[in-house]
């Protein structure tokens, strides 16, 4: 059969006619997580999370992936710099600290080291999110996540 424009959504309302509204969202948010995992895998992009009260970091199975990391064990902020080629550290470091300030999105192009000794490029983007606090708060302008 076919594509055609719009027979994957006519297909899905038919599938989610007979359900009530709950299970109509439960099941279309894991059909879009389910498309989302799978076009980072195709596209071999990831996601990652840096939480800036705890200093734990989230990554998505694809960022695992690129640091050959299996057992998908929480990473923590020292665990994470220990993969980064050590002469790329300060200048990853230093893109932190300008994404951090406000002064300049995070963009930049790394190695890391997989435990096997192997190097691997990467290309890592990421901007923070602040707390908006009233302006006399010292913390107004404190970074809370970086994506």
């Amino acid at each position: 059969m076919p594509y055609r424009s719009g027979s994957i959504a006519r297909f899905i309302n038919r599938i989610l006619s007979g359900r009530r509204q709950p299970e109509r969202d439960e099941y279309a948010l894991k059909e879009v997580q389910d498309w989302y995992r799978k076009a980072q895998t195709i596209g071999h992009k990831g996601h990652w999370e840096l939480n800036m009260r705890n200093h734990r970091i989230s990554w998505s199975d694809e960022v695992y992936r690129s640091y050959n990391l299996t057992d998908k064990t929480p990473v923590d902020y020292d665990t994470c710099l220990s993969l980064i080629h050590p002469d790329d550290r300060p200048r990853l470091l230093k893109a932190l600290d300008d994404t951090l300030a406000g002064i300049a999105p995070f963009d930049i192009v790394h190695r890391i080291v997989h435990r096997t000794g192997a190097i691997r490029y990467v290309h890592a983007l990421g901007s923070c999110w602040r707390l908006t606090l009233p302006p006399i708060s010292k913390m107004s302008a404190m970074p809370i996540r970086c994506i």
